[in-house]
């Protein structure tokens, strides 16, 4: 089972427009909230022991990012519609927030199942290279 990332609360503060998600309960975000969770944990997976016992920000506004894609796709957009402009734009911004941790170019604050701080990607190697 995945661990939700962000509230429904947290996620009306990171930006959405109100009018754009007026029509769903909190009860219907967290279920788009999961599945972003679920799709983060894809990712988090290669890195951390989960569930994560705690995380930061950033995670959180990565899962909303993605979120918000999923809602609005589920909704439906007209593509002259603002609002596709704006999916597109958070699946890109979730996406390139992703890229950037698997490339080492952004860390996480997280602790994850074994207890331990981990910030960013462990990098292992099994040949010595003498220095």
């Amino acid at each position: 089972m995945s661990t939700q990332y962000a509230t429904a609360a947290e996620f009306r503060s990171f930006g959405i427009a109100a009018a754009a998600i007026a029509q769903y309960s909190d009860a219907q975000l967290d279920v788009h909230l999961k599945n972003a969770s679920t799709w983060a944990d894809g990712y988090l997976r290669s890195f951390y022991s989960l569930p994560l016992s705690s995380w930061s920000n950033d995670l959180k506004l990565a899962v909303c990012q993605y979120a918000k894609f999923l809602i609005l796709d589920y909704r439906g957009t007209d593509p002259s519609d603002p609002a596709a402009v704006t999916m597109q734009m958070a699946l890109k911004q979730a996406e390139k927030f992703w890229e950037d941790v698997n490339a080492g170019r952004r860390t996480l604050q997280v602790v994850d199942t074994k207890g331990s701080a981990r910030v960013g990607p462990v990098v292992t190697s099994t040949a010595k290279r003498g220095w």
